[in-house]
């Protein structure tokens, strides 16, 4: 039971929470903690907060001290296992959705989560008999249990390559009375991936565009080129030599580098697919580290002007909790692989910090990586460029000439790998991605489809499924609509 005060507070955290203010609202819960000790209600509204934020291992440890305080409480293990789910480790995910539904059959959430991941699993049927008896079949103008189960069962759909049904179900989803923005965003990019497999490229571009207007922010490129160019100088600059270089870090890691929908899924799974090897996914840990060097060297500069304050005492900590956290994600495994999109932009911390690690760089050629950004769904303030055609193309060039950078200036190991030339030679180009990874060669890094391994990002249709060539060319089935990026690869600068 909260106190007086207590109460204040967790109403006060809730009201900055709501109106998005979330660092307030943070900051006002832990000051209700003593210690590891402190009320259920900060705990849960805590861990919200810290779900919004992406801060996946504060989410996850605030509700299983809930599940610990209140037991018989569904809702605790759910959240943990969406959490679980939102971060790739589906296999963690899926025994909480079962905890929270043995204590509570009907419980919506649950069903509706996991769900969601039995059909990213390829268990699309036991993914359809979990959510029909919660949607009315008979009477399709009737709302769903919940609204992301009409979303769900269009994935089902689409996976099992229905896709009149699909596109039917979409199109009733979205103009649903009192649809959320998100929902009918995903449901907008669903249908143009689908009419794109039928081969009915305007209409799907007409979706794309649809999908992509509902996110109205303008990215602002120049202010990201600025910062890139700063850290840019910041590690290859004059004043690189004066940033202390960790002593040891990175031995059994693998960053993998590139755009988003660039290949990098594909050169995780072929990797994870070695019996030493462990994909953790997109974990934000590196970048966690980053955004919190202000606090830790206990100054006021930004990133990437505060590495100036970097000792050498701190770099070997850094590193150190670095190998220990990604170490943590992968018991018992010799390698481990990361792919977070952000990494392309973190190659300089990754040479102080991890010195002893590797980037497997890949890039594809750059008009069908844009138009596959634009097709997709993306988190607005991490890949908020990702809705405008001029803005995709602008990054992607940018990429390109970062990522060059880092080659010719770091003495750092990365390796280049051109998506087309791994599609259309697989064997060769494996054998030597394996042997950069300081792994012996196995021949079940050829047959990685066959692995069952889950993929919890944009890509996990395509792991499922041996190398294939579809995706290359695809921008000429659009190139009459593509005319600002187009014009904009083409310029010079």
């Amino acid at each position: 039971m909260l106190n007086p005060r207590q109460r204040q507070v967790i109403n006060q955290a809730n009201q900055h929470y709501e109106a998005g203010r979330l660092q307030l609202a943070q900051e006002l819960c832990q000051s209700l903690f003593k210690g590891k000790r402190g009320p259920l209600e900060a705990w849960h509204l805590l861990g919200l907060i810290a779900m919004r934020r992406e801060q996946t291992d504060l989410a996850i440890q605030c509700f299983q001290q809930c599940t610990k305080e209140r037991p018989n409480d569904p809702q605790f293990p759910y959240l943990a296992g969406k959490m679980y789910a939102m971060s790739s480790r589906g296999e963690e995910a899926m025994p909480r959705y079962d905890w929270a539904l043995s204590l509570d059959p009907k419980y919506i959430p649950a069903i509706t989560w996991k769900a969601a991941l039995l059909e990213r699993q390829g268990k699309t049927q036991e993914a359809r008999e979990l959510i029909e008896p919660h949607i009315n079949i008979d009477n399709p103008d009737a709302p769903p249990a919940d609204p992301e189960m009409g979303h769900i069962l269009a994935r089902i759909e689409h996976a099992e390559k229905n896709d009149q049904t699909c596109v039917e179900i979409c199109k009733r989803e979205i103009d649903r009375p009192n649809q959320t923005k998100r929902l009918r965003q995903l449901l907008s990019f669903l249908m143009g991936r689908t009419y794109h497999r039928m081969k009915r490229y305007d209409e799907a571009f007409e979706a794309f565009e649809l999908a992509n207007s509902f996110q109205a922010e303008k990215f602002r490129f120049d202010a990201y080129e600025r910062w890139l160019l700063d850290a840019l100088e910041m590690f290859t600059g004059d004043q690189a030599s004066n940033i202390p270089t960790a002593s040891t870090g990175g031995e059994s890691m693998v960053m993998i580098a590139g755009m988003p929908r660039s290949g990098t899924t594909l050169i995780e799974t072929i990797i994870d697919a070695h019996p030493k090897a462990k994909g953790i996914g997109e974990t934000a840990d590196l970048d966690r580290v980053v955004v919190r060097l202000p606090l830790t060297l206990q100054v006021q500069e930004p990133y990437p002007q505060v590495v100036r304050n970097l000792d050498q005492p701190t770099a070997n900590r850094l590193a150190a909790e670095l190998d220990k956290t990604f170490a943590s994600r992968a018991p018992g495994a010799e390698l481990v692989i990361n792919k977070h999109l952000q990494n392309w932009l973190q190659v300089g911390v990754m040479a102080k910090l991890m010195p002893r690690s590797r980037v497997v760089w890949i890039h594809r050629d750059p008009r069908d990586n844009c138009l596959g950004i634009y097709m997709q769904h993306f988190n607005p303030t991490t890949i908020g460029y990702a809705v405008d055609l001029e803005s995709v193309a602008r990054v992607h060039k940018l990429h390109m000439r970062i990522m060059r950078a880092w080659i010719e200036r770091l003495d750092y190991p990365i390796l280049e790998v051109p998506y087309e030339s791994l599609v259309d030679d697989p064997e060769p180009w494996t054998r030597k991605i394996i042997e950069f990874c300081g792994l012996e060669w196995d021949d079940a890094c050829l047959r990685f489809h066959e692995s069952g391994r889950v993929a919890l990002t944009h890509s996990y249709e395509q792991v499922r499924q041996p190398i294939y060539k579809g995706a290359i060319g695809r921008w000429k089935h659009y190139e009459k609509h593509l005319a600002p990026m187009l014009k904009e690869l083409d310029r010079q600068g």
